[in-house]
């Protein structure tokens, strides 16, 4: 057998029944809206991202150092990362 939803809550008035049902309904929509967003966004290209023609990035190469301490029983060092562009 089946539990409806109605049997689940003992409503006296007719008021508050309809209050309950149009608040779920409401709540579900907002839960359908949610996750109708969180799909599309989920297909949204990451190319979209991209830099395009007005934002060409410059051939080159691109240098950065950096210092790292350490408190710990390693010793400090630095870290240096190039990144070269090409047909930018």
């Amino acid at each position: 057998m089946l539990v409806q939803s109605d049997d689940i809550f003992d409503f006296e008035n007719e008021k508050y029944k309809e209050e309950f049902m149009r608040r779920k309904k409401l709540s579900m929509k907002v839960v359908a809206a949610i996750l109708a967003a969180a799909t599309f966004m989920s297909t949204y290209p990451t190319a979209a991202f991209a830099v395009t023609k007005s934002q060409v990035a410059a051939d080159g190469v691109n240098n950065a150092t950096t210092h790292v301490e350490s408190d710990d029983e390693w010793n400090s060092y630095d870290v240096t990362v190039g990144v070269t562009v090409e047909d930018g």
